[in-house]
């Protein structure tokens, strides 16, 4: 269960397509409302990039129709803000808001929502293909252990010597045959193997643009409380690091979610 100190949740990434596959939880006092999604995972704030395809003005309510590629939804702005006046229909804008419901249409409650480069889509789609291939892999491979364990596929395996060694079924049945009271050989177990074919894990990297590929390198690194810069200039494979984060953090594409830490926008 989500409690109140949700606020502070993370704005996780995720398809839009992903907001009608799971349940709605109406939260309370005590708790806040999230989507349960089919991996149980619980999700309170969204973080996406889409285009927009629909603007509504309803008095002092704006509403976008926004599309990602795998879904659309709503997003609605409750109270006038000024930059919100220049973004039409055909521009990119990054959304960061939570899931709510109403009357079973779910939209997105916007906390921050401004406009992008179109560049930030086709990244965002590849960082989500990379994302969800990867729990894909995961997911299969889970699967096989669980089945693995509760179904094990044994042959049993009669030893008559050493140097010759005959299935149980047939070695028995020709002892059988034969009247033989006074065959004697060693069982062992033999597991059959099984293999999992996984599609591959496809790595976003952009060496051509380094904005782009220092953005891929924190949302790896980001276990959820950010990431700290020295870390990063570590990692990276640029000689400028330092200078690159800064004007990042200029641009508004990271921000400094305490010292020494930045997260992606």
């Amino acid at each position: 269960m989500a409690t109140k100190q949700s606020f502070r949740a993370e704005a996780k990434l995720v398809p839009l397509s992903y907001l009608y596959l799971g349940k709605y939880v109406v939260g309370n006092e005590t708790s806040a409302s999230y989507l349960k999604l089919e991996n149980k995972e619980e999700l309170i704030r969204i973080n996406c990039v889409a285009a927009v395809v629909r603007r509504e003005d309803l008095g002092s309510i704006t509403v976008f129709t926004i599309d990602d590629g795998s879904d659309n939804i709503s997003v609605r702005i409750f109270d006038k803000r000024k930059h919100i006046d220049s973004i039409n229909v055909g521009q990119v804008i990054l959304v960061v808001g939570r899931i709510r419901e109403y009357n079973t249409e779910r939209y997105i409650a916007a906390e921050i929502i401004h406009s992008v480069e179109s560049r930030w889509l086709k990244y965002r789609s590849l960082l989500l293909h990379s994302k969800m291939q990867k729990m894909k892999n995961e997911k299969i491979v889970d699967e096989f252990k669980k089945e693995e364990t509760k179904e094990e596929i044994e042959s049993v395996v009669i030893q008559e010597t050493p140097l010759n060694t005959m299935t149980y079924s047939s070695t028995v049945d020709t002892a059988l045959s034969n009247n033989d009271s006074t065959f004697v050989g060693s069982v062992t177990l033999e597991k059959k193997e099984k293999v999992v074919e996984t599609s591959p894990v496809f790595e976003v990297a952009n060496t051509e643009n380094p904005y782009l590929e220092l953005m891929s390198l924190i949302s790896k690194l980001d276990s959820g409380k950010g990431v700290a810069l020295e870390v990063i200039i570590n990692e990276s494979n640029y000689s400028n690091t330092e200078e690159l984060l800064q004007k990042m953090m200029e641009t508004g594409d990271i921000f400094q979610n305490m010292p020494g830490k930045v997260k992606v926008l």
